[in-house]
């Protein structure tokens, strides 16, 4: 059974591609919005993720700051 997950979110800031040797790394942070916390007060959530190869240089490419993303992650 795979462990997976789903997250909607905005990215924090531009992306910037690293190599790690040989593989391209990519390391950014995405603004989950919760649900409303008790009164209605909203609470975001900054999730880390480092993306590596084929994805990060696609990711690097094609995203910026702001863009509206959703990751579907499964090991």
């Amino acid at each position: 059974m795979a462990n997976s997950i789903l997250l909607t979110g905005r990215i924090t800031k531009d992306l910037e591609l690293k190599q790690a040797g040989q593989v391209s790394k990519c390391d950014f942070t995405l603004a989950v919005d919760r649900e409303y916390a008790k009164e209605g007060q909203q609470k975001t959530d900054f999730i880390n993720i480092t993306v590596f190869g084929k994805t990060a240089e696609n990711l690097c490419k094609y995203q910026s700051k702001d863009f509206y993303k959703i990751l579907y992650m499964r090991d």
